[in-house]
């Protein structure tokens, strides 16, 4: 049946057997990319789960009333995650980045249509500015990596010092 998701991409959590398999093959049949993962495959040894500071600190440009909760709830699954696979050799965290600038993303959207609410989120990062994905990228890669393996159930805040909060 045609779906119209030629050229589209796909992530699927669980995609190397059973349902997950059967449901990833359909997508490659329609044209799709496929990703996926499975905690059960050979080789898997984090898995990262992307929150953000609004899961733990309100902040009034949320997308929806929802999103922080939503959000909390992902920080929350990483960390049971953790429990549940750290014997299997896996590890799972979150990461929650603060306001991130990206071309043609929220933030340069918030700066051109309500730039007081900009400038204010701005000028209370301790740098002035806001964060990068690439910034963003390195600790995601770096949580992931052999050089963290000590590191599982972690929520991550990747936010220059914007939330006002000591985590202990």
């Amino acid at each position: 049946m045609e779906l119209g998701l030629e050229g589209k991409r796909v992530i699927i959590s669980g995609g190397s057997r059973g349902i997950g398999l059967a449901i990833a093959q359909k997508f490659l049949q329609e044209g799709a990319a496929v990703a996926f993962f499975a905690r059960g495959e050979p080789g898997v040894t984090a898995n990262l789960q992307i929150a953000t500071v609004t899961a733990f600190e309100h902040h009034d440009m949320s997308v929806c009333p929802s999103y922080g909760a939503i959000k909390a709830a992902t920080v929350n699954h990483a960390a049971q995650l953790a429990q549940n696979w750290g014997g299997k050799g896996i590890r799972s965290n979150s990461l929650s980045p603060g306001p991130i600038y990206i071309e043609g993303g929220a933030w340069q959207g918030i700066k051109e249509n309500y730039f007081e609410l900009y400038e204010r989120d701005r000028l209370a990062h301790p740098a002035d500015r806001l964060g990068s994905a690439e910034e963003v990228a390195n600790v995601a890669v770096f949580i992931c990596s052999p050089a963290a393996s000590w590191v599982n159930g972690e929520n991550v805040v990747v936010d220059g010092g914007f939330t006002k909060r000591v985590g202990f």
